[in-house]
This record gives C-alpha cells, structure tokens and sequence, in this order.
C-alpha cells in the first residue's frame, strides 16, 4: 500500500486564490520517490580515475626513490670488488714483469754461452 504525502504551497490562501482560482497548489508525491536511490558505478568513474591516478604516481615516484637508492647501494659494493680485482691485477702484472725481467737475464747469458 502506497503512503503520500501533500505538500502545500507557502502562498497565503487569499492571494491563491486572487491569482487563479482553478489550479491547486499542492503536489501529491509518492512514498517510494523519496526513498535515495543507489548510487551508480558511472556517477564514480572519475573519482576512481583520480584515485587510480594518484595512487599510480605515488608507486611509480615510491619505486624510482627506491630504485635510486638500491642503485648507489649495489654501485659502491661494486666499485669495491673492482678496485679489489684492480689491485689483484696490478699485483700480478709486478710478478709478471719480475718474471719476464729474470728471464732476460738469462737469455743473454744463454746467448753468451751459444757463441
């Protein structure tokens, strides 16, 4: 069963009558039209766009930060091991050249002995 209500105009009954004495000035309305109505996925699309949006921006700025980060940690861990390898490689290029400095010694006393 259908409950309404009446809604009557503000105007005094003297000048509604002065002005048309025909019509009515009251409204009769439904129960059921002033019930809210659900909300629709298309009255949100732009709010969840900007949220998407925003939240997007915030990951992509959050993982660069990090990656930067990551990054200067894993270039000084990697300049240390090649000074290390560095040093290691001098090093035996100083055994190399002693060797080799030893050897010519000795060739030329070789070559001495051939003649």
């Amino acid at each position: 069963m259908l409950r309404s209500t009446r809604i009557l105009s503000t105007r005094p009954i003297a000048a509604t009558k002065l002005l048309n004495p025909n019509k009515k000035y009251s409204i009769i309305i439904d129960q059921q039209s002033q019930l809210p109505q659900k909300p629709k996925l298309s009255q949100f699309k732009y709010a969840i766009f900007n949220t998407l949006v925003i939240s997007l921006g915030s990951y992509l700025g959050l993982h660069i930060i990090w990656t930067n980060l990551e990054y200067k940690d894993v270039e000084k861990k990697l300049i240390e091991k090649s000074d290390k390898l560095e040093n290691e490689i001098k090093d035996l290029i100083e055994l190399k050249n002693q060797e080799v400095v030893k050897s010519k010694e000795n060739s030329w006393k070789s070559w001495f002995r051939f003649w």
